[in-house]
């Protein structure tokens, strides 16, 4: 026989299956992303061999949390850190890939293939746009557009790589102004304006699933990236058109790993 205890019970679960059916339907875009992703890791894994090992380290973190999803505990938040860390992983995996030279450029260019710079960029605008004031003050979503109208010229040769990567870093600037604000928010105790990428890190990351680790990680490339786009911009450094492309949407796809690796509840 059952008692009144049973309603709550049963109330609770049709309740939770209902959150799952939410969390499910807006992680749609998430998971195709993932089982893209992991299409692309099968092809590279039987493409390069003699990388193999190597490359599943570098993808352990996104895999090993997409194996985890379970449906008892399943919750949108998962779907978001899995991405990001997909792509975070991404940049050291196609770095094995571009050790090879150009041997193995039809990888990169399949990656990239999955989303365009454009699709990201205006998935990116959507998410800062439920920034809260305090961030928002920061204007990056007119940054960014600004930066993706340049884009725009650019491909069509209207503008020179020094006029996009001027464009890329202030926007990039502006971005990671507004993650050391919001670090600072998170613990208002801290008194030190060093922006410190690690300390950023462990302030807004998403709990569990490897993405501290994944956002910690990013520094190296986002170093790297910033000081490319300065040279590039006072023209004393020269690329190619294909170079500068790959730099563009590397640090596109890297800025979408970010915004998925960290804690919403921070920035909104």
């Amino acid at each position: 026989m059952i008692n009144f205890a049973d309603l709550n019970k049963a109330e609770d679960n049709i309740n939770h299956l209902k959150k799952l059916r939410d969390d499910l339907i807006k992680s749609t875009q998430y998971f195709n992303d993932i089982g893209a992703r992991i299409t692309w890791c099968k092809t590279v894994y039987n493409t390069i061999p003699e990388k193999q090992q190597e490359f599943l380290d570098a993808i352990e973190d996104p895999i090993v949390q997409a194996i985890s999803f379970s449906a008892s505990t399943f919750d949108f938040q998962q779907a978001s850190g899995a991405t990001g860390s997909f792509y975070a992983a991404s940049i050291e995996a196609k770095k094995i890939i571009k050790s090879y030279g150009h041997v193995h450029y039809d990888l990169i260019n399949q990656y990239n293939a999955l989303n365009s710079a454009e699709e990201l960029i205006e998935r990116i605008i959507n998410d800062l746009n439920t920034l809260r004031p305090n961030l928002a003050e920061f204007k990056p979503q007119a940054v960014l557009l600004a930066a993706k109208e340049a884009y725009v010229k650019w491909k069509a040769g209207i503008i020179t790589n020094s006029i996009l990567a001027g464009e890329i870093r202030a926007f990039q600037d502006i971005f990671n102004g507004m993650l050391h604000r919001a670090r600072l928010d998170t613990y208002p105790e801290i008194k030190s304006k060093d922006e410190s990428w690690p300390k950023m890190a462990e302030a807004l990351a998403k709990n569990g699933g490897g993405c501290l680790k994944q956002l910690k990680s990013i520094q190296g490339k986002e170093d790297s990236i910033h000081l490319d786009f300065t040279n590039i911009f006072k023209q004393t450094k020269s690329v190619t058109k294909e170079e500068m492309d790959e730099l563009f949407k590397d640090y596109i796809q890297q800025v979408y790993s970010i915004l998925k690796l960290i804690d919403e509840e921070l920035i909104k």
